[in-house]
């Protein structure tokens, strides 16, 4: 059978089970139990209607409404975020902080933004339930209303996740000891991975001709050496805002001094890296690889601490790629 849209007549007034068996025979791309799930949404009670359909579109408006509001709940975290870092807004750790969040509300509210225009389009589609109008494809209209919910769901879940970080930002900024325990955090989290670059260097000198892990390595190498950087402007950062509080405990700075010497370790460690990479490379390695690394080296050599995260990982990941 062709994916022909069914007919409003065909769905509406039959059963689900009913239903899923008709989309499954009439389009080659869907299974039952999957045309099942998708006509759930417009059902009840084990029944299609035109009541159903419209009550399924009032929920969805609904669903929609909610991550508009969730976002200006988080815009109002945000706000007191601000306020509460006022005296400390010109440390890059705590300026990079705010206008990540700022960036994440923005783009939150220009998809809230889409998701209403969506659910407009699919309440003009569904026409009007006192003429007992029903969309020209149910089961596409179907699908397209369960996509707007789980966009909504996710747009939810990503304003209620930047007001929490908002919270927690706030709780960061008036403890030193949360600050040290983040950073202490980062550090393991470098340490490891260094850690774990040293045993494949030595792997890559062991193979004496692994291109492949070569190429891994030296990608892990450099954006290494950008976040010992970042880390290092975080404790200089973060040494600033220790010395503005007053409510630092003993041994913090002493905290702050044993993360240094360790990102100094990582440092050495990572140089040691670079330098084993380079001895057993050919010249053929750098010939193939050459485009990607530059690449790399060009979007790493565009960021500075507070490193933006987010855009580095995505040109590693777009240099691992063939």
């Amino acid at each position: 059978m062709d994916d022909a849209a069914d007919s409003d007549d065909e769905l509406v007034g039959t059963t689900l089970a009913e239903a899923a068996a008709r989309v499954a025979d009439q389009r080659e791309s869907v299974d039952e139990g999957s045309a099942r799930v998708t006509l759930s949404s417009i059902s009840d009670e084990g029944e299609i209607t035109i009541e159903t359909i419209h009550d399924a579109v009032a929920y969805a408006a609904k669903v929609v409404s909610t991550p508009a509001t969730r976002a200006e709940f988080a815009a109002l975290d945000i706000e007191d975020a601000r306020d509460a870092a006022s005296d400390v807004d010109d440390v890059d750790a705590v300026a990079a902080r705010l206008d990540g969040f700022d960036e994440r509300l923005a783009a939150i509210d220009s998809r809230v933004a889409d998701l209403d225009t969506d659910l407009q389009q699919l309440v003009a589609r569904a026409g009007e339930r006192a003429n007992g109008d029903v969309p020209d494809d149910v089961y596409a209209f179907a699908q397209d209303l369960n996509r707007l919910q789980t966009a909504a769901n996710e747009q939810q879940g990503a304003a209620d996740e930047l007001a929490m970080e908002a919270e927690a930002f706030e709780r960061w900024l008036s403890s030193p000891s949360e600050r040290v325990e983040e950073l202490t955090a980062d550090v393991e989290e470098l340490a490891t991975a260094v850690d774990r670059l040293a045993d494949d260097v030595e792997a890559v000198a062991a193979a004496n001709g692994d291109a492949d892990l070569w190429f891994d390595c030296t990608l892990r190498r450099r954006v290494l050496e950008l976040q010992v950087r970042d880390l290092r402007a975080e404790v200089r950062d973060l040494e600033t805002l220790a010395d503005r509080a007053d409510n630092v405990p003993a041994g913090h700075h002493d905290d702050l001094t044993d993360a240094v010497e360790r990102l100094d370790d990582f440092g050495a460690a990572v140089d040691e890296a670079a330098r084993r990479l380079d001895d057993a490379a050919s010249p053929e390695w750098y010939d193939h690889f050459e485009e990607r690394l530059e690449a790399l080296d060009d979007d790493l050599d565009a960021v500075s601490p507070p490193v933006p995260w987010g855009r580095v990982l995505r040109a590693l990941e777009a240099a691992r790629e063939e």
